[in-house]
This record gives C-alpha cells, structure tokens and sequence, in this order.
C-alpha cells in the first residue's frame, strides 16, 4: 500500500509542476497574443507609413555562418503585384491597391495572433488537466481522460495546421493509445475499488 501511495504522490507533484509549467507557458502566449494584436492592428493602421518604410530599407535578411548561408529572406517579396492579394470588399480591395505590403503583414501577424490564442486556449486546457489529476483520487477517472484527451486532440490540430498532416496522423495515432491506456486503467481502477 506504501509503494501505492508513493506512486500516487509522484503523480501529483508532477501534475503540479505540469500546471505551473502550463501556467508560465500561458502568460507567455497571452503576451504572444496581445503583441501581435498590437502589432498587426498597428501595421493594418500605418497609412501607407509601413509601405513607405519598407521600400525604403535593405529589406534582405541574412543569417550567416562562416561562409554558408542559413537563410536568406527578401521582406519585400518582389513587387507589390507579385502579392496577388485580391478582395471583392471594394474598401478592401483599395486599401491592397494603396497599401500592399501594410495588408499583407498586418494580415499575417493578425493570423499569428489567432494562432497564439488557440495555444492559449490548450495550455489552458492542459492547466486544467493538471489540475484534475494533481486533485483526482487516482489517475485513471473519467474526469482525467477527458481532461488529458481534449487539450491532446487540440495539440494535433495545431500540429496539423502549423506543420504537417503526416505528424498529425502520428499524432492521431498517440491520441488513440493514451485513449486505450486510459480505458484500461480505468477498467483496471474500477475492479480494484469493487475488490476493496
């Protein structure tokens, strides 16, 4: 019953350093968010002074070591009709025609900060899920499946969105063993708690 009861401790400290873990990983992506919202809004609103700016620098960003390049990445993405950003909103569409480069980043930022939000949205969910293990009796309840399976399959959305289909199925397929890990627990859970 010790080495029981030891195995139970262990779990929930480490839940509890999982949700404090969680929760500097939240604040982090609620700064993320609220950064490139202020951004994007800042680069959407510029009046042409983001276009201007940008056509006047070097735009071409190199990163170097010795010799060999690791990147080497034009800003200006050739001229602003290589952009082919198009709108049938007539206001829109005006503002691409004045302001290419203003909209296409401050677009792509605001998309970044839709992106970070939802990484907000799952670390919270795994902060929960910390929570509930770190307070559960035993690991194996319904309650931390559910807690653990949410957050996991919007991990594999991000995954899937962000870097490749082929890591989501893994991903699809990591989901599906800690399910059936989970079931069996707590299978195994509840005819130990009959047996007692």
């Amino acid at each position: 019953m010790d080495n029981e009861n030891e195995k139970l401790t262990k779990i929930r400290k480490s839940s509890h350093y999982g949700r404090i873990a969680s929760r500097v990983l939240l604040i982090i992506g609620i700064v993320a968010v609220v950064l490139s919202l202020a951004t994007g809004i800042g680069i959407l609103s510029s009046n042409g002074r983001f276009d201007e700016w940008i056509q006047s620098q070097d735009t071409e960003v190199q990163n170097k070591i010795g010799s060999a390049d690791l990147f080497n990445i034009d800003l200006k993405l050739g001229s602003p009709t290589d952009l082919h950003l198009e709108s049938d909103i007539p206001a829109v569409q005006k503002e691409i025609a004045e302001h290419p480069y203003a909209v296409f980043y401050g677009a792509y930022i605001l998309a970044v900060s839709l992106l970070a939000f939802y990484y907000c949205v799952v670390t919270f969910m795994f902060m929960r899920a910390f929570k509930i293990i770190e307070n559960s009796p035993s690991p194996f309840t319904p309650e931390v499946k559910k807690g653990l399976l949410i957050p996991l399959i919007g991990v594999a959305v991000i995954v899937a969105v962000t870097i490749s289909g082929g890591f989501a199925i893994i991903a699809a397929l990591l989901i599906w063993v800690i399910n059936s890990i989970l079931d069996y627990g707590i299978s195994l859970q509840k005819q130990y708690d009959e047996t007692l």
